[in-house]
């Protein structure tokens, strides 16, 4: 079987606040689904955990 391609957009509305520096961003549900599924596929530490490696 081939592989199945998803292609998406990221933003689903954007909203410029003009003169005042900021966006406001929404996301497709479907797109946010993949996003909250990325944060079990890395490994995380904390700030203090990361401070004590000293590997390259």
């Amino acid at each position: 079987m081939k592989p199945i391609r998803n292609d998406m957009r990221w933003v689903g509305r954007c909203q410029y606040h003009e003169g005042e520096g900021w966006v406001q961003l929404a996301w497709w549900p479907d797109l946010l689904l993949s996003l909250v599924g990325l944060k079990r596929q890395f490994t995380t530490y904390q700030l203090q955990q990361a401070s004590a490696l000293r590997s390259v």
